[in-house]
């Protein structure tokens, strides 16, 4: 089935998230926070296995500080609920009118899946993360972070074409000078719809709470909007 403007719900979905990004640039950019815009392709690489690239842009509005990231990550199926996957980001970033550093982040995760009932998911993400920093002018330093994420994909529809999807992530870094902490805790509300069968928009309002002692880091604190698609092909 074909998405076409006279399915009008999700195109005023669409218009709803224009204007909330809009109306609430000036508001976030005064509490220095930011916004991020995200693609995600998926397909399947070899036999079982899912290869998926992405590539997003954080962003302050009215302010020169900017993020591009570019991900690769392979997933391959250990269950039917169990996941083993590993890939990389790499993260650039610019501010105050320079590049300024970038950031190598190979990563590994296991992802496990369980239903209830037909219309809910849960998602345990446990993902270990490889954090090297190259800066201009100063020494490369590395630490890495043990991340722990619980989401709930929860259909909405009896047609599954919409869905809302709570999450709420922690991080554990270590190897780093001030030895081992608790560095941010992530919260975030999503809402998605199915524009066609492959093609999902997701649009999220994130909440970090970020811990004062990293330095040297790529990450900002955050309380934003976010608009991904993931195309399925």
């Amino acid at each position: 089935m074909h998405w076409v403007i006279t399915d009008f719900f999700p195109f005023k979905i669409c218009l709803i998230v224009i204007a909330l990004l809009s109306a609430h640039q000036k508001s976030i950019a005064q509490n220095g926070n930011q916004h991020c815009l995200y693609y995600f392709g998926s397909f399947p690489s070899l036999e079982k296995i899912k290869f998926s690239f992405g590539t997003g842009l954080h962003y302050v509005p009215n302010d020169e500080w900017k993020r591009l990231e570019l991900r690769t990550t392979h997933d391959i199926p250990i269950t039917t609920q169990l996941k083993f996957g590993f890939g990389q980001r790499s993260l650039f970033t610019h501010e105050s009118g320079m590049f300024s550093h970038y950031e190598l982040r190979p990563f590994q995760k296991i992802t496990f899946n369980h239903n209830i009932g037909w219309r809910s998911k849960f998602t345990h993400r446990l993902m270990l993360e490889e954090r090297v920093f190259f800066q201009i002018g100063t020494k490369n330093t590395f630490h890495g972070r043990i991340r722990y994420r619980l989401e709930s994909n929860i259909n909405i529809t009896n047609t599954e074409k919409f869905y809302i999807r709570p999450m709420s992530e922690i991080f554990y870094s270590f190897a780093h000078k001030n030895n081992k902490y608790w560095s941010r805790w992530k919260n975030t509300f999503a809402f998605g719809t199915y524009l066609q069968n492959n093609i999902i928009l997701d649009f999220r309002f994130e909440n970090v709470y970020d811990s004062d002692e990293l330095i040297l880091t790529t990450n900002r604190p955050i309380k934003g909007f976010r608009l991904q698609m993931l195309q399925r092909f």
